[in-house]
């Protein structure tokens, strides 16, 4: 029985590198979510039964993909092809949903994107899908009258139970792993029924981030071009020096050819 997952976990550099992704497109965007899926078992209190307990299903966002090629038609329904190249490119994340990102709407699944996520469904039970169902993300906000966006918004929604996973309708619990207390709670209290975020299962701070090669590239990167710079500024400076030298010694041959040149007598006309 594929129950829905208790909450959401991800890490903000990874909202933030689709956010600029998705900046950076002239239209709405959307793509697929991986990660990975984390269970533990929690105990229930209850009147009736003095032990008892349940699996509660956590789903880890590690990777936004924004695509820039097409896994589904206009009508909604998934390319398999695609999906499965997909899947086997960002392996061994797995794929726990997608999302659509649009301005200046609400936080609904509009009738097309409600198709494309139970096509979705469909495609990931028939492959051999794990727990917890699938994700699915808007990306929404405001921009103001010169095209300057104003916000922007994250928001996760699941099907409501085992019977139904295939309409995203239900409120998702979202958990930022390096955003303050403040948002955390304001995401949190999308849920009303969600617990503190002390209660709450964390990403864990020491294991390595699929993004954290790529961080580390970049500054090796960055440093090596800062380190480029500095030995041609220096050489700048050098050829300057140089240039200066060369310029003195033009001046002072010609103070040398002066001197030595007669004046020529004017002759009065």
């Amino acid at each position: 029985m594929t129950m829905p997952h208790k909450q959401l976990l991800c890490d903000g550099l990874v909202l933030s590198a689709a956010f600029r992704q998705i900046y950076d497109e002239a239209c709405d965007a959307d793509g697929l979510l991986f990660g990975a899926v984390q269970q533990r078992t929690v105990k229930v209190i209850s009147d009736t039964v003095s032990d008892q307990s349940a699996r509660e299903s956590t789903a880890v966002l590690q990777y936004i993909h924004v695509a820039h090629s097409p896994w589904h038609d206009h009508m909604g329904t998934v390319d398999p092809a695609a999906l499965a190249q997909l899947s086997a490119d960002h392996s061994p994340m797995r794929l726990i949903g997608w999302f659509s990102s649009r301005l200046n709407s609400s936080f609904r699944a509009s009738v097309r994107e409600t198709a494309i996520h139970s096509s979705l469904v469909e495609w990931h039970r028939a492959n051999g899908g794990g727990e917890g169902g699938l994700v699915f993300g808007i990306m929404s906000g405001c921009h103001s009258d010169a095209g300057h966006i104003m916000t922007q918004d994250f928001r996760a929604f699941m099907g409501s139970g085992s019977a139904d996973m295939t309409s995203p309708t239900n409120a998702l619990p979202t958990i930022f792993r390096n955003l303050g207390r403040s948002t955390q709670f304001e995401f949190s209290a999308f849920e009303p029924s969600c617990s503190a975020p002390n209660d709450l299962p964390r990403m864990d701070e020491r294991s390595a981030h699929p993004l954290d090669a790529y961080v580390e590239t970049a500054i090796v990167q960055l440093e090596a071009d800062a380190v480029g710079c500095s030995d041609l500024m220096q050489q700048v400076s050098v050829e300057h020096a140089e240039l200066a030298q060369l310029q003195a010694r033009i001046e002072e041959q010609h103070k040398i050819l002066r001197e030595i040149t007669p004046t020529k007598p004017t002759t009065p006309l």
